[in-house]
């Protein structure tokens, strides 16, 4: 039994021993799927990972017109909040496996899942740099389509992020990763037309 409102402390214990505690400031009911659900957190996926890569996008007219020092100046932005993001995303993973029991190997886990993202996505780009000596394929293109493919799987990570947020009921979070995410990824719109800048574009 509980109230809807209340705090409550949460223990949960495994079979062989494990316990997991979790506080819970405000109890209310968890939401079920339904299909309005669905549409909000589809409404977000969009708001954060379509619409601010195709504003950023859509600065590739002003980017044609900046020397190669600012265009340098702002890849170079982009590049520093990708890797600030990633050292920061692999340290709190790694903070937050080595609270587990040592018998889950979270640290292991994500040591791993960290070397398959940074192999598969190499062994994409190996794949389609085959095809720029072929006939009729633009390397800028290319290049474009490879940084594209590398942010769309990064971007499932964020919303794999948002959604765990909210259903683990860290709405402030959620909300701030929201809005993050969103700003950050204005920048990424950039990173993909950067390698079309000098280059006419053929589809």
């Amino acid at each position: 039994d509980w109230v809807e409102g209340d705090p409550y402390k949460l223990a949960l214990f495994t079979s062989n021993g494990a316990s997991f505690q979790k506080d819970v400031a405000v109890a209310t009911d968890t939401p079920r799927p339904s299909a309005r659900l669905f549409w909000v957190f589809a409404g977000m996926g969009v708001y954060v990972g379509i619409l601010p890569v195709a504003l950023g996008i859509l600065w590739l007219p002003f980017l044609r017109r900046l020397s190669s020092v600012w265009t340098h100046f702002l890849m170079s932005l982009t590049l520093g909040l990708l890797v600030f993001l990633g050292v920061d995303a692999l340290h709190e993973g790694f903070e937050i496996a080595g609270k587990l029991p040592s018998s889950f190997a979270g640290v292991g886990v994500v040591a791993i899942g960290f070397l398959l993202a940074f192999l598969g996505i190499t062994a994409v780009d190996r794949a389609t740099r085959g095809g720029v000596g072929r006939e009729g394929v633009d390397p800028s293109l290319m290049l474009a389509y490879l940084v594209a493919f590398g942010i769309g799987v990064h971007n499932l990570g964020e919303g794999l992020a948002i959604g765990g947020a909210y259903a683990a009921g860290e709405i402030a979070l959620g909300a701030m990763l929201l809005v993050g995410f969103t700003i950050h990824n204005t920048t990424e719109g950039l990173a993909i037309v950067a390698p079309l800048t000098k280059t006419k574009v053929r589809v």
